[in-house]
């Protein structure tokens, strides 16, 4: 299974992202509230529609605060150019044993030294 981050859809509204449409079909997409809660932020078109869609993605539940201030500490993520939010997709990822689709350098390299991080395919 395969957490998007809100950069990921956020292109995939620009311009249609085919792997991310291959893996929604196939069902391999999950939802975590702070992605959606980012999203529901966002001026986006058919809002209606989209909101309704994200809604229906399986969701990964959110890892407790502590959980998340415990990875920080014990990775030394402090200071690295990345925030709360992905910090609790990253701890989630690991918790949840799914794969982290971002577009984000910093949360990417992050996710690498985690071992939970998608790799596109061409």
């Amino acid at each position: 299974m395969i957490l998007a981050d809100t950069s990921v859809w956020i292109d995939h509204m620009r311009r249609r992202e085919p792997e991310l449409v291959r893996q929604l079909q196939t069902g391999n997409v999950v939802m975590h509230p702070m992605v959606l809660g980012e999203l529901a932020c966002g001026n986006i078109s058919n809002r209606s529609e989209h909101l309704r869609d994200w809604g229906l993605l399986p969701r990964v539940e959110e890892a407790a605060h502590e959980e998340v201030l415990s990875l920080i500490e014990s990775r030394q993520f402090m200071g690295r150019g990345m925030g709360f939010v992905d910090m609790h997709l990253l701890c989630a990822a690991i918790g949840h044993g799914v794969q982290l689709w971002t577009r984000d350098v910093q949360l990417r390299a992050a996710s690498v030294e985690c071992g939970v991080s998608f790799t596109e395919t061409a």
